[in-house]
């Protein structure tokens, strides 16, 4: 319930007795302000009991590390399994009373952690050697189920963030099986999340990035990692560009607001002056085998969203010249020349930008025209002081900047003395 709601509820019968309202609206409304400010009532004290719960939980948790060796081994296996237990009862009971989203996230959740106590548990019990790898990949695949079941958004976070762990500890052949659970986890997010708009597309966002990071620091080498970085970006804001994705830039699409995240670091740190120089060396004989072909998967999926937005008339061109920082940061790569490379991926980053810019005031949008700035302003300040070297083209990219900035800031004006 929001405070005007609540100063509304208060002024009810100073309303009616002045004869702005009648009866009978006053009635209704007081009706409907209550019925809602019971509704809030009751999801805070829900809140307030799964908080509670887990602090309870965690104490008994923290009880039971501390005793650990002094249990025989028939508690230790019992107890191994009481943190999966009690999230198969609450989740059951969850189910049976249709109990609100935040109890069956409470289960999903728990669910994990219970699966990863157990397998824990059960190896410390039999001196069992496991690898962390190994072991990320147990908990996902024994806790993927109650991810579906109660299409929890904390669950396949949390699956995630074990995701990352295993891609960064497994042999390199088996990466291709991280990169299929973030292709999972992301499909389930997107088409069966039931638990608002705001959430999923935290969800969507965090898995994202969250893949984006994993594979690039898992297949990377050299600085390259940018690369692949830069690909995520331009496959996510040119699939944003499409007429499905486009209705809402950035606000409600988490695909185009994943690609612009990404795109700010990309413009920050990876195209600095030492990722550029150690983006245009040669490879290194010892790269790993994987960095290709992802590189040539995101090159497919690329070009494969480009074709679809530019079949639609009704696409986001702002995203569309966003995305053009993954060909550019490929150039540079293959350029095998510091001065190309900062040329081609500062001049793709400051259109990018100045696209989003104006799209952003065509469209009377101003999330989209702020990230243009937001893009133009993080990149001018992590080159302003970075080298002598490159001090000619940071201050022509600074110049054109700022004089697009101001010849906008003009446009506007006229638009709206015109408009008066």
């Amino acid at each position: 319930m929001s405070l005007f709601e609540r100063e509304l509820l208060k002024r009810l019968d100073s309303y009616k007795a002045e004869g702005l309202i009648d009866a009978r609206s006053e009635s209704n409304l007081r009706k409907a302000l209550e019925a809602k400010a019971g509704a809030s009532a009751r999801a805070s004290r829900e809140a307030l009991y799964i908080v509670g719960a887990i602090l309870v939980f965690t104490a008994f948790a923290v009880w039971v590390c501390h005793n650990w060796a002094a249990f025989g081994e028939r508690l230790q296996e019992a107890l191994a399994f009481v943190p999966l237990a009690i999230s198969a009862v609450l989740g059951v009971f969850a189910i049976k009373k249709d109990l609100p989203q935040a109890w069956k996230e409470a289960a999903a959740f728990l669910n994990v952690a219970g699966v990863a106590a157990m397998i824990y548990a059960i190896s410390r019990i039999y001196n069992i050697q496991g690898d962390t790898a190994r072991f990320c990949l147990a908990v996902i695949c024994l806790s993927a189920p109650a991810a579906l079941i109660f299409r929890s958004g904390a669950a396949i976070a949390a699956i995630c963030v074990l995701n990352a762990a295993f891609s960064a500890a497994c042999p390199e052949p088996e990466l291709a099986l991280g990169i299929g659970i973030y292709a999972a986890a992301a499909l389930i997010a997107y088409s069966h999340l039931k638990t608002g708009g705001v959430f999923r597309n935290a969800v969507m966002v965090f898995v994202c990035l969250c893949s984006t990071v994993s594979i690039s620091s898992a297949a990377s080498y050299e600085g390259r990692g940018t690369v692949l970085a830069a690909g995520f970006a331009g496959v996510f804001l040119a699939a944003s560009a499409t007429k499905r994705l486009s209705q809402s830039p950035l606000s409600g699409n988490p695909f185009a607001l994943s690609g612009f995240l990404i795109l700010l670091w990309a413009v920050c740190m990876g195209a600095s002056r030492y990722a550029l120089e150690s983006l245009s060396e040669p490879a290194a004989a010892e790269a790993p085998a994987a960095f290709y072909p992802a590189f040539w998967t995101l090159c497919a999926l690329y070009l494969f969203s480009i074709f679809r937005a530019f079949r639609n008339q009704r696409r986001v061109n702002a995203l569309l010249a966003a995305s053009a920082v993954f060909p550019a940061f490929a150039a540079a790569m293959f350029s095998g020349s510091f001065w190309i490379s900062a040329a081609v991926v500062n001049a793709a980053a400051f259109f990018g930008a100045a696209a989003m810019f104006a799209g952003g005031i065509s469209a009377n949008s101003r999330i989209l025209s702020n990230a243009g700035v937001a893009v133009i302003l993080l990149q001018c300040a992590a080159r302003a002081f970075e080298s002598q070297a490159d001090a000619g083209i940071r201050a022509a990219a600074f110049a054109a900047a700022g004089l697009l900035l101001m010849a906008f800031n003009f446009y506007l004006n006229r638009r709206k003395s015109d408009a008066r």
